[in-house]
């Protein structure tokens, strides 16, 4: 695995998806401890994306994209792929889980 976000996905529930509209890819995992995730990686100017996956928000540690439970992390996973940057702002900024690019 290739970085610190791969070595604790446990499984793969939703595979890289575009999310054009915010220059990155989404996907949804299951992690080890059983929470569930939504992990980006920036969108290549070639068109597919960089190696690692990390957590929205950015900084190690930083876990506003990890849920508890499964809709709640799918919803948000949705939301990413298919929401523009306005509506993404108008319904997660204060929750700390918008994407900026």
């Amino acid at each position: 695995m290739s970085d610190l976000a791969d070595s604790r996905v446990d499984e793969i529930l939703e595979d890289e998806t575009e999310a054009e509209q915010h220059g990155l890819y989404a996907r949804l995992t299951r992690r080890e401890d059983g929470r569930y995730a939504v992990e980006i990686s920036p969108m290549l100017q070639s068109g597919g994306h960089e190696e690692q996956w990390h957590l929205v928000g950015g900084s190690v540690g930083y876990d506003a994209s990890v849920f508890d439970a499964e809709a709640d992390a799918r919803d948000y996973f949705e939301d990413l792929i298919s929401l523009s940057s306005e509506e993404m702002e108008a319904k997660y900024d204060d929750q700390g889980l918008w994407v900026s690019r």
